[in-house]
């Protein structure tokens, strides 16, 4: 008997006489090392899934980046300010609502029941979306200024906010900041921070995480393990932070006992907890994967902060930060920009990156959990929405800006301009010292001109950019006071470096002089107020931490009487 092989590649039993016998199928031993390779050149399909990146309003157009990215599976898209300039009132807003709402319904349509569109909308310094036709609401330093007076208030303040964004089509918001602000020469967190403790911060916290898994939007908490202690701004470079019992223990609290559905990873340098090699912590397994995961039980999604500040982009180059970045342990991926050149990065990224088949695993059991936990953060379908809501909501904002600032000026004694009296007017220089601002604060009704309307015929204003300027107005608002007895003035400071000469010279004045002035001050942003002994005989604090347009107008109509 001979074996012969026939076209259908199987080998035959033959005898002499040539009679088929039936087919012995003999199974094909499979080459490990092949088999390795041949995945190995797969392109990584599931990579867009990891991106949530910068919208563009031509996503509708089949041809846009933006469109293909969503056709792929991208998990998300985050909006600025620039992309709802022009948005005015009712309008704006239901203009911005249609196409949110019909961008989620693409990402759905493509496979991507999770799909997230998300906004820094803190409150205060942080707002990407503009008073002109989104409701303005209040920094959390203010809010938890009030909160202290009254409790109630953050959970009414950001329930409220969270209903808003919720309506207009947005399902996750990049906020609560949890930082504590243990460092007043910190130049990113400031008025973000609900505080300088952990026990403020911690409850404050938890309220806005609740509040907004309540109304269908998923709040993320940042900028773990902390930002609050140091000095460099993480936009421009590579900052060394400390590593502090205070916001871990804010941190762990968000994990166990607010069960954050997101956390944000920052990109500072941590030498307590990364050695003495600078590297950022958003690329680095020792934090995403150990100490965020394993050690303190996180179970939600890990997002990395834009990976386009100078931090990352002085470290390594994009297609090395996405492999660092999945490597550690990130499932999400943050960009500010949904152009050609991040469709581009993807493409390339799928050719190069081997997909980590059991991360890939926990990573969609992940995104189905969180859908499965919060169903009402990914509606098909927008809820109902009418211009009397809206107005109603532009309505309540200014009633809670209204209460908050009738809640610190009491706690103050209820101070008051005479309208009859001179009121001297001293800010810093927005343009210059105060980066900070948006155009919001920029463009709108100065606060002089909100007083004189209020009328208070006799306001001068003097701008300050520089410690010297600072001091000289010190010196002619003490000399003016000889002249005018009756002069009031209202200083503007965003503290430490922007205000402090200013009141230290006001402070290093005779209190027992009758030429002393009666002055107002605002801390409109920055750290929290320095004890200031000396001046509390003839200085009244108003620790409002904030600037915007609604809260001038509240504070102005209260303290002139109107």
């Amino acid at each position: 008997m001979r074996h012969e092989e026939r076209n259908d590649g199987r080998l035959h039993s033959v005898n002499n006489r040539n009679v088929d016998c039936p087919a012995i199928i003999l199974p094909k031993a499979e080459n490990t090392t092949v088999t390795k390779l041949a995945r190995l050149m797969e392109p990584f399909s599931g990579l867009p899934k990891h991106f949530f990146v910068g919208y563009e309003a031509d996503w509708e157009q089949k041809a846009s980046p933006l469109h293909q990215l969503i056709v792929q599976g991208i998990s998300g898209v985050i909006l600025f300010r620039h992309h709802t300039s022009g948005l005015v009132g009712w309008e704006g807003f239901e203009t911005l609502r249609n196409q949110l709402w019909q961008l989620r319904k693409l990402a759905h349509q493509a496979g991507s029941p999770q799909f997230m569109i998300g906004v820094d909308q803190e409150g205060g310094q942080v707002e990407r979306f503009g008073a002109s036709f989104f409701p303005s609401f209040l920094s959390p330093a203010c809010v938890a200024e009030v909160t202290a007076l009254n409790p109630s208030f953050a959970t009414r303040h950001y329930a409220l906010l969270a209903e808003v964004l919720h309506v207009l089509g947005v399902n996750l918001n990049f906020f609560p900041t949890v930082d504590v602000n243990l460092d007043e020469n910190n130049p990113i967190i400031g008025i973000r921070s609900f505080g300088n403790s952990a026990e403020t911060v911690k409850p404050l916290a938890l309220q806005a995480i609740e509040t907004h898994l309540k109304a269908g939007v998923l709040p993320v908490v940042k900028h773990f393990p902390g930002h609050g202690f140091g000095t460099v701004d993480s936009h421009h470079t590579l900052p060394k932070l400390t590593y502090t019992p205070e916001e871990s223990s804010v941190f762990q609290a968000t994990i166990t006992e607010g069960n954050a559905p997101v956390v944000m990873v920052s990109h500072g340098y941590y030498p307590a907890l990364q050695g003495t090699n600078p590297f950022p912590a958003s690329l680095d397994e020792r934090i995403v994967t150990t100490l965020l995961r394993q050690e303190m039980g996180f179970n939600g999604l890990s997002i990395s902060d834009d990976l386009e500040m100078g931090a990352i982009l002085e470290t390594t180059d994009p297609l090395s930060v996405v492999q660092q970045g999945l490597n550690a342990g990130l499932d999400l991926l943050l960009y500010r920009q949904g152009s050609q050149a991040m469709l581009n990065l993807i493409t390339e990224a799928q050719q190069k990156i081997v997909a980590n088949e059991p991360k890939e695993t926990e990573f969609q059991q992940r995104l189905t959990a969180l859908q499965t936990q919060h169903p009402t953060c990914f509606l098909p379908k927008p809820p109902p929405c009418t211009q009397a809501q809206y107005e109603y909501w532009m309505k309540q904002v200014q009633a809670l800006t209204q209460e908050a600032v009738t809640t610190i000026l009491e706690a103050c004694g209820s101070p008051k301009l005479d309208r009859e009296a001179p009121i001297w007017v001293v800010l810093p220089n927005a343009g210059k010292v105060l980066p900070h601002f948006s155009e919001d604060e920029t463009t709108h009704a100065t606060l002089s001109s909100l007083l004189v309307k209020a009328g208070c015929n006799r306001v001068k204003t003097s701008h300050y950019s520089t410690p010297e300027e600072e001091a000289l107005l010190a010196t002619l608002v003490l000399a003016e006071r000889t002249k005018q007895s009756n002069l009031q003035v209202v200083i503007a400071t965003w503290l430490p470096k922007v205000g402090s000469t200013l009141l230290s010279t006001l402070a290093q004045a005779d209190l027992s002089s009758p030429c002393q002035p009666k002055v107002f001050h605002w801390a409109i942003g920055g750290s929290a107020l320095p004890a200031n002994p000396s001046l509390s005989e003839t200085l009244t604090e108003l620790p409002l931490f904030g600037y915007r347009p609604a809260l001038k107008q509240a504070v102005v109509s209260q303290v002139v009487g109107l």
